[in-house]
């Protein structure tokens, strides 16, 4: 992989994290006040996924596992993001979108061995 391919996949890690934390603080401090407990349960989670799998993606790339990296991304995309859009729209559909990226999250896992 070439330097400017590493430190591509570094600052998308980057993004991952910050976006984990500050979505985490937004929930925290204003969405509290406004969303129902099961809604705010559902965000949580979302912020619990995002964020570990943002140091999990950190660790691939260290590691030389940037095919897990990159399926690591797709997954907070699609399972967090996809329930971060349900809390604030309420949009149903997105929730079709939720197991894709739990899928996604799975398949990061177990091509982890691989060191592609």
């Amino acid at each position: 992989m070439t330097e400017s391919e590493d430190r591509y996949q570094w600052w998308i890690v980057a993004l991952l994290g910050a976006t984990a934390i500050a979505l985490g603080a937004f929930g925290a401090h204003v969405l509290e006040k406004v969303l129902t407990p099961k809604d705010l349960a559902i965000w949580n989670n979302a912020v619990f996924y995002h964020l570990t799998h943002a140091i999990l993606c950190a660790f691939c790339i260290q590691s030389g596992r940037r095919l897990s990296a990159r399926i690591f991304t797709l997954g907070v995309i699609c399972f967090s993001g996809s329930l971060y859009l349900y809390v604030l729209t309420h949009f149903f559909p997105l929730v079709f979108l939720t197991p894709v990226g739990g899928v996604f999250l799975i398949l990061g896992w177990i091509f982890i061995p691989l060191k592609k």
